[in-house]
């Protein structure tokens, strides 16, 4: 019996590729014990893995905890997609890893207790831009949360600022670069109203990449390219052509700036 929440892994040897597993009874809900689990620096501590063997939600006692990063098993299975933990329903049998400062718990529901519809992180700070990463026909493979304040430190916060998890070749990849990390989540100060972003793609294959960014249609999120302004991510998406590898020319970074009493 596998207990919910718990994270487990299973290998495989042989012809025996095929494992099947029966829920048996109804789920409420339980709770998830989560560790700091020190390390040498704050982009190494605090990962905690947990298992999800049915649909649920999460809702985390630790105000730090607004990010997960869940497994793939779709297209390009092997890899992390990130997700805002106030705005995600997980998907059965995905695992997931979050990060925190502190011990505490996570409750996993059937019930959902968060606001599907929640643009706030839960530790105040302005609205975030989920910039996303899309294939030639629309369809999203990977995201990258910006968010700016005026009093955003210049250095890696747990909660603000999250380490990619980085998968298999075969997916397509996009985010920021800060502190000497690859980032799925980075927070950023604003000066003179701007904040900017520098902002990487792998790309699997060479062919046509999207990127959007959901934001209000009056906030703006410019695509740049040296001091050229491409386009404004926030008004459409962008179409861009990538090679094979890893670029930052076609994408050098993103500006994000105040608007209308909002910032993203």
């Amino acid at each position: 019996t596998m207990t919910a929440g718990r994270f487990y892994m299973f290998g495989i040897n042989g012809s025996d590729n095929v494992w099947r597993f029966k829920k048996t009874g109804a789920f409420g809900s339980t709770s998830v014990s989560l560790s700091e689990f020190p390390a040498g620096d704050d982009i190494n501590k605090g990962w905690n893995a947990v298992g999800n063997s049915t649909l649920l939600y999460s809702k985390a006692t630790i105000t730090d905890i607004n990010y997960a990063q869940v497994y793939d098993n779709g297209d390009a299975a092997g890899r992390y997609i990130p997700k805002l933990l106030s705005n995600t329903t997980f998907v059965m049998a995905c695992p997931f890893f979050v990060q925190t400062s502190a011990n505490g718990t996570m409750t996993l529901t059937a019930n959902n207790e968060t606001d599907p519809g929640k643009r706030y992180l839960v530790w105040n700070a302005d609205p975030s831009c989920e910039l996303h990463l899309n294939n030639a026909e629309g369809k999203n493979i990977d995201a990258l949360f910006l968010t700016t304040s005026e009093n955003a430190e210049n250095r890696y916060v747990i909660g603000k600022d999250v380490a990619k998890l980085m998968g298999n070749a075969n997916g397509a990849y996009i985010w920021a670069n800060g502190y000497g990390q690859r980032l799925c989540a980075q927070d950023t100060r604003i000066e003179d109203g701007v904040a900017l972003f520098s902002v990487s793609i792998y790309a699997p294959a060479a062919g046509t990449y999207r990127l959007q960014a959901l934001a209000d249609a009056t906030d703006e999120v410019w695509l740049l390219q040296g001091e050229e302004r491409l386009a404004n991510l926030a008004g459409d998406d962008y179409e861009l052509y990538l090679t094979k590898g890893t670029t930052v020319s076609q994408c050098h970074g993103a500006t994000v700036s105040e608007h209308n009493g909002y910032r993203h």
